[in-house]
């Protein structure tokens, strides 16, 4: 059965209670700030990690792990419903579990620390973003692509027809590179002796191409994006299984179209009626 993790006890107490006089060891302390410390913990035969900035929440991760492995509990807070006559219909997404999210957390920090040995000048940067593929099982994932970046062009230098580069977000840079990606792997088909080995196949149901039933992409970023999630929740609160994190999800203010002002200044709404908002 499925467990919503209280308030009132963290994972390292509830894992603690379950599984008394299990002992953590502090497994790496030299990765990146926000993931400096690495803590594992084994339980039969099966090792957990956890990163975090300190050693205590290292160890809360790697506890989550083995509790959402191990117990099937659920860490993800549930969202309270918004008035569904002023929304459209839900895409299809695929939930994660704790330990799950944390894989694809830590593939694309490891591909980035590859990328950026010994280059300490660009090393250093505040946000990091990734896009992960899967097919199937997690052990088959692949780092697509990875971005890093904070800014937006300042105004004297935007363009409205493509000569500069306007937003520079790590998601951002990302996206450009899973459209990269996504684009060589539909010119695949250009040849039949190729078209096998693309991820996409033929839309038997309509026009055009699908992703195959197994490829799934997974976005990574680090810190909340621009938008409703950065404004109202910009920090990771632990909530009981009755308490949303945004209590008032039905305000004029929460889901508003949003621009994003030069120089990374923040975001202001826009009218919906203004023009075709792409990203």
């Amino acid at each position: 059965s499925r467990h919503m993790l209280g308030v009132e006890k963290s994972p390292v107490m509830i894992l603690n209670e379950m599984r008394p006089g299990l002992k953590y060891e502090c497994t790496s302390s030299s990765g990146e700030s926000y993931a400096k410390f690495t803590m594992s913990v084994c339980i039969d035969g099966k090792t957990f990690e956890g990163t975090g900035p300190s050693k205590k929440l290292a160890k809360t991760a790697a506890a989550r792990a083995a509790l959402s492995t191990l117990y099937d509990f659920n860490f993800n807070m549930p969202v309270m419903p918004v008035n569904s006559a002023l929304n459209p219909p839900p895409l299809p997404f695929t939930t994660l579990q704790s330990h799950q999210a944390d894989i694809i957390a830590k593939l694309v920090l490891t591909k980035y620390s590859e990328l950026m040995e010994g280059d300490a000048t660009h090393a250093r940067r505040k946000v990091l973003a990734g896009m992960v593929m899967t097919r199937g099982e997690l052990t088959n994932a692949t780092v697509i692509s990875i971005g890093t970046g904070t800014k937006c062009v300042g105004g004297d230098h935007m363009s409205v027809n493509g000569a500069s580069l306007n937003d520079s977000h790590a998601e951002i840079v990302a996206r450009r590179g899973l459209c990269v990606y996504l684009y060589s792997q539909l010119a695949l088909h250009s040849s039949p002796e190729t078209a096998s080995e693309s991820i996409f196949e033929v839309n038997l149901e309509g026009k055009g191409f699908k992703l195959r039933d197994d490829v799934k992409f997974h976005l990574f970023i680090n810190t909340a994006p621009c938008g409703d999630a950065r404004i109202f929740s910009p920090h990771e609160v632990e909530c009981s299984g009755t308490e949303a994190q945004d209590k008032h999800p039905n305000r004029n203010s929460r889901g508003q179209l949003r621009t994003k002002i030069e120089s990374g200044e923040g975001t202001i709404p826009v009218k919906s009626s203004g023009g075709i908002q792409t990203w």
